[in-house]
């Protein structure tokens, strides 16, 4: 953990231990999975890529529409963070093998 960006730590440590509702979002066995989760006005859109190759995903967001988030994909060295605003195409690249998080303001 001494290597994590200090915006990763901090996310690790606010993550709740119990969700009031949970959303699936996309995914397929082995290949992909996205899902999001509510802890009081927060949600928490997380997604894995099972594949050994780059995917670029639209997703369907607008349910969050109007919120501000915040998404932390992998990067280099280690993760990059960004604003963003979700919509119904929220365009999320995922590197192979990798996976994102996005959370609501």
């Amino acid at each position: 953990m001494a290597h994590v960006p200090a915006f990763a730590q901090e996310l690790l440590r606010q993550l709740p231990n119990q969700w009031e509702d949970v959303k699936f979002i996309d995914g397929y066995p082995g290949k992909l999975c996205v899902v999001a989760r509510r802890s009081g006005k927060r949600w928490y859109v997380a997604g894995i890529n099972g594949e050994a190759k780059e995917k670029e995903l639209k997703l369907d967001l607008s349910f969050l529409s109007k919120a501000k988030a915040t998404l932390i994909t992998d990067g280099e060295p280690m993760f990059t963070q960004q604003s963003v605003t979700p919509s119904n195409a929220t365009v999320v690249t995922v590197k192979a093998n990798g996976g994102f998080v996005l959370v609501t303001e």
